[in-house]
């Protein structure tokens, strides 16, 4: 499909981490989508595509896809048999709030997000991400605030808006390649730094 890419990896050298953290973000426009993360253990991952504006518009269209980042993370990070913490920070509040209801047993979605089975009879994504959001007991979330130099949130926001851009057409996918490791080896040897100051 033209304008989609999916891009991911690991910076080595960060697997020891007692904790995994990850940032997750979505960046949107009226074509296209794109969602991102990068976690304290080196991980990095990018998805974006087009998506028409009628299957979801205004601000809800953009809680989807950050909750979406989520779900991409976890479902790439994550074995569910594994009891180590692992804490999830959005600058979404909306996210946030339906992470955290989800985490208490409510049922509530955004507002016209369709429940109804996808292709291949596969649930829709964030019944599938309620659902595992209740399964993980070590899992948590904080809010973030955007773009106050929190190392990983800001590179998960980085890398989202570089796969809105390939998607647009404005940057090619060796760009996207190449930087992209790049960001997330930063953010991972900053965000070490990071916590070993606030400590």
């Amino acid at each position: 499909m033209t304008g989609q890419i999916k891009e991911y990896g690991l910076v080595e050298g960060y697997q020891c981490a007692e904790r995994l953290v990850v940032a997750t973000d979505a960046s949107v426009n009226d074509t296209h989508v794109a969602i991102a993360y990068v976690s304290s253990q080196g991980h990095y991952g990018m998805r974006a595509h087009p998506y028409s504006l009628h299957l979801m518009g205004g601000r809800h269209r953009s809680t989807v896809n950050e909750l979406r980042a989520v779900m991409d993370a976890l479902e790439n990070l994550v074995d569910e048999s594994d009891r180590k913490p692992i804490r999830v920070l959005t600058d979404s509040e909306d996210a946030l709030s339906y992470l955290t209801k989800w985490k208490e047993g409510a049922e509530d979605m955004p507002p016209g997000y369709s429940l109804r089975s996808r292709s291949q009879g596969g649930v829709a994504t964030l019944v599938a991400l309620q659902r595992k959001v209740r399964r993980l007991q070590e899992l948590s979330f904080r809010l973030v605030p955007g773009h106050t130099g929190h190392p990983l949130n800001e590179t998960a926001d980085s890398l989202a808006k570089l796969g809105l851009r390939y998607s647009t057409g404005k940057v090619k996918g060796d760009v996207v390649r190449r930087h992209a490791p790049q960001w997330a080896a930063l953010a991972v040897g900053d965000f070490s730094r990071y916590t070993a100051e606030t400590m």
